[in-house]
């Protein structure tokens, strides 16, 4: 009959019993994160190359957010006042997204136009 969730971890060559101590715990630990970053390295470099595309419409699609949720913000409304007065346009919303973007996604960078065509936002 199985021992189930409760039995003793064996090693499957020699069957001896396998012993848990905090240095095997850590190495183990350290085993999964070294496994989770590449995982999320391949993930990062696959969504750089064909996959780039949807980062850049899931972008977009923030950029679009975040400006409806500026604009209803009344802080937002007086600083951007405050900017207005003194002369200068500032659109956050594409900052705030690149800037999120480059916290959850570190290897992020926004790829650059084509030569000639403006990037979203950017005055010809």
């Amino acid at each position: 009959m199985p021992l189930g969730p409760g039995g003793i971890k064996t090693d499957i060559v020699t069957g001896d019993p396998i012993l848990e101590t905090p240095e095997t715990k850590k190495a183990e630990i350290e085993a999964r994160l070294q496994q989770a970053v590449s995982r999320s390295l391949a993930l990062q470099a696959e969504l750089k190359g064909s996959g780039g595309l949807v980062v850049e419409a899931i972008r977009e699609q923030m950029i679009g957010q975040a400006t409806l949720v500026l604009e209803r913000d009344p802080i937002y409304a007086s600083f951007l006042a405050v900017l207005k007065k003194l002369g200068m346009e500032i659109d956050m919303a594409p900052l705030v997204v690149e800037r999120h973007l480059k916290r959850v996604l570190p290897g992020y960078e926004r790829q650059a136009a084509p030569e000639g065509i403006p990037a979203a936002g950017e005055q010809p």
